[in-house]
């Protein structure tokens, strides 16, 4: 069992699991709850799919793909997992707590565990704790349920026009604040960052969208209507 290195409470800091916390209080409740620290090397493989989720993964450090592979040796990309950033939070007190996916380091990477009594005894310590915690579990529940929503659509293009009309909906305006970075978009979409950045650009050229910073405006949600019936 490794020490937890001091650089892995900044890390934690940044954590959506510990906004609002010190480095100090969050030394103190590791500590207390008995938290494993364990670094990977890139390609590493951290879980199975399929293995029982009984210690909650906190990536501190580096980059986990969470992926599925089939009989053949074929993997699938669900999701990039940058840290700081906790993993699976909705599935450590699920009835059937096993992963669904693996778990492979893309870049090397640091972890800190903590059992699952030890996340129910932060939460009874420390009311923002839960609070965050439940806020985390609710945000993936959502991101996955936009991701399969968007299978239904072929192409980049598509999916684009379908999750803008929707968000824009959502928000009552045509000016778009993305909640998700292009990253973690590309993530939704099933597409690469590089991809989802080119199509993205396309449709600003061709007037269909406006760039703003970091946000998008929709021009005309009727082109974007047309878009989903081709």
């Amino acid at each position: 069992m490794a020490e937890i290195p001091e650089r892995a409470y900044q890390d934690l800091a940044a954590s959506s699991l510990f906004t609002g916390f010190s480095v100090k209080e969050i030394r103190s409740l590791c500590l207390d709850a008995r938290c494993i620290f364990t670094a990977y090397h890139k390609d590493a493989l951290v879980a199975f799919r399929g293995d029982s989720y009984e210690r909650l993964l906190l990536l501190t450090r580096g980059t986990l793909i969470a992926e599925i592979s089939d009989e053949k040796g074929t993997s699938l990309k669900m999701e990039s997992l940058v840290g700081p950033t906790p993993v699976a939070t909705a599935v450590l007190f699920s009835s059937e707590a096993v992963l669904p996916v693996q778990l492979r380091a893309e870049t090397d990477a640091e972890v800190v565990t903590v059992s699952r009594q030890g996340v129910l005894d932060i939460c009874r310590r420390d009311e923002r704790f839960l609070r965050n915690y439940l806020k985390d579990a609710g945000d993936k529940i959502s991101f996955l349920a936009e991701k399969i929503r968007l299978l239904r659509f072929t192409t980049i293009r598509q999916k684009i026009a379908g999750y803008f009309l929707d968000l824009s909906n959502r928000q009552g305006s045509d000016h778009l604040q993305l909640p998700y970075s292009l990253e973690s978009l590309a993530d939704v979409f099933g597409v690469t960052r590089p991809a989802l950045s080119r199509c993205l650009s396309q449709m600003v050229d061709q007037n269909l969208l406006r760039r703003d910073g970091r946000d998008y405006s929709i021009v005309s949600r009727r082109n974007l209507k047309e878009l989903l019936e081709d």
